[in-house]
C-alpha cells in the first residue's frame, strides 16, 4: 500500500491549513513560494 505523507501547495494555502493537515491527516504540507524578484507568471516546482 502506498501512503501520501507530503503535499506541496502554493502560498494561498499557508496558515491554519498547515497545522490542520498535520494534526488531522498526518501530512506534511509544504508551502512553495514564488522566487524573489519575479514580477510575472512563474511556474512553481512541485505544485
Amino acid at each position: 500500500m502506498t501512503q501520501v505523507t507530503q503535499v506541496w501547495a502554493d502560498r494561498g494555502y499557508a496558515g491554519e491549513l498547515v497545522d490542520w493537515a498535520r494534526d488531522r491527516l498526518w501530512l506534511s504540507l509544504l508551502i512553495v513560494f514564488r522566487p524573489k524578484g519575479a514580477k510575472s507568471l512563474v511556474v512553481l516546482p512541485r505544485r
